[in-house]
């Protein structure tokens, strides 16, 4: 693993973008850090709240009275989500989450303009690929990207909105991502550890 070096360690915010199932990954060497990932992709606005990425492991070990020392160890179950709060409460957020058809009627001379969402919720869930990416400045001085995908999760709202005139936040829309099975791989960790050589 070599020496500890300090542009290993990560302070960065981080961006959730999402897309259709199947949609390309931003190419590593020409989407820099911060940039628009281009294609499909769609950015996650403002957040209220630090990304949270749960991973849990869990494992069933083999143990035998004969043995002070577990014989082996399996991979039982495992499970990664992310969560966060959105900053921004719209019908098109309120769509990924619960389903449904976003309508607009724009505004006229006797007509305000208005978005609107009929939810109900079904059994059948709609499935994207979805990354996050935090940023660090390499040796260099230049800032590159750290990625990780889910090529087919599920989105969902995750607790409760609040509307409350006295405190001093604002309205939240806490969200949830699960990663899925996917045909390729669940995750994918990409890091940028230098800059293109031209």
């Amino acid at each position: 693993m070599g020496d500890p070096v300090a542009t290993n360690i990560l302070k960065s915010n981080a961006t959730v973008w999402y897309a259709p199932a199947g949609e390309a990954l931003p190419d590593e060497t020409s989407v820099a850090a911060g940039g628009d990932w281009g294609g499909n992709w769609e950015r996650i606005g403002y957040t209220a709240a630090p990304l949270i990425w749960t991973l849990t492991d869990e494992r069933a070990v083999i143990e035998v009275q004969e043995e002070r020392i577990a014989l082996d160890e399996y991979g039982t179950r495992f499970e990664s989500m992310l969560a966060t709060e959105l900053s921004e409460l719209t019908a098109d957020y309120l769509a990924l989450l619960m389903g449904g058809t976003v309508s607009t009627t724009s505004a006229g001379a006797s007509q305000k303009g208005y978005e609107q969402l009929d939810i109900d919720p079904g059994f059948i869930l709609t499935k994207y690929i979805i990354g996050f990416e935090g940023v660090r400045q390499i040796a260099d001085g230049s800032n590159q990207p750290l990625r990780v995908f889910a090529e087919k999760s599920t989105f969902k709202i995750n607790g409760d909105v609040e509307f409350d005139s006295k405190s001093d936040t604002y309205t939240r829309l806490p969200i949830m991502l699960r990663v899925l099975k996917g045909t390729n791989y669940a995750l994918r960790f990409q890091r940028v550890t230098a800059a293109a050589m031209s």
